[in-house]
C-alpha cells in the first residue's frame, strides 16, 4: 500500500534528522539575566547557536548540504524551539 510506503519514508527521514540536529545545545551558547523576584531564580535565558561550529563538527563531504540546512527558515524556527524551550 502506497500510504504504508509513504508512512515509512517519513518515519526514516525524520529519524535521520533528528539524529543530524540531537546535539545543537552543544553548539549554542547561553546568557542567563537575573529576574526581577529576590532570588533572582526567574531569569530570562537567550541562547544562540554557533551555526559555523555546528557545520564544522560534520565529516567534510557534509559539510555543503549542513551549511545549506542551516540557513533556511526551518531551521532556524526548529533551532529556536529547541533552545528556547
Amino acid at each position: 500500500d502506497a500510504q504504508v510506503l509513504a508512512d515509512a519514508f517519513l518515519s526514516t527521514v525524520r529519524s535521520y534528522l533528528r539524529r543530524l540536529v540531537a546535539d545543537l545545545r552543544a553548539y549554542s551558547v547561553t546568557e542567563v539575566q537575573a529576574g526581577g523576584d529576590e532570588g533572582g531564580a526567574s531569569g530570562r535565558r537567550t541562547s544562540i547557536l554557533l551555526k559555523e561550529a555546528w557545520v564544522e563538527s560534520f565529516p567534510a563531504k557534509d559539510r555543503p548540504f549542513m551549511k545549506g540546512l542551516a540557513e533556511t527558515q526551518l531551521f532556524a524556527v526548529y533551532v529556536d524551539s529547541v533552545l528556547g524551550g
